[in-house]
């Protein structure tokens, strides 16, 4: 299962989700992808934080009992997304319908309708934390 992230509440909302699943999950593989950078110290800055986060959701998973590993790539989001799940070949791919983007109250991020309109994977969209309340 693979489970893209850009550390914001909502993305992270797939670890509820997966956490039920773990008997049947075999591996989850998070993915973060650095799309704008200022300079190489921006990059440098972004790329160690994004790291010990990635390494913490690992350690998180290995307490469930679920193998994890991580990738962290420089670029476009989806497509760097979906590169990964064909590489890894992962059966399933967990992700928040919006991020931390900044456009407030879209129905789908630019991103999840990326992966949504090129993925050959299987595809689990959460809905926005709000949905309920709409």
């Amino acid at each position: 299962v693979m489970v893209p992230t850009d550390f914001s509440k909502k993305s992270l909302e797939a670890l509820n989700v997966i956490r039920t699943w773990r008997e049947e999950v075999g591996k989850i593989v998070f993915v973060h992808v650095i799309e704008r950078v200022r300079n190489k110290r921006d990059y440098k800055e972004k790329y160690g934080n994004a790291m010990l986060f990635l390494k913490e959701l690992v350690d998180e998973m290995k307490i469930f009992g679920i193998k994890a590993g991580f990738h962290v790539r420089k670029g476009a989001a989806s497509k760097e997304i979906l590169r990964i799940a064909e590489k890894e070949d992962v059966s399933l791919i967990v992700m928040a319908k919006t991020g931390a983007g900044l456009v407030k109250g879209l129905v789908m991020g630019s991103t999840a309708q990326n992966v949504t309109l090129n993925s050959e994977r299987s595809l689990l969209l959460l809905p926005p934390e709000n949905a309920a309340d709409d």
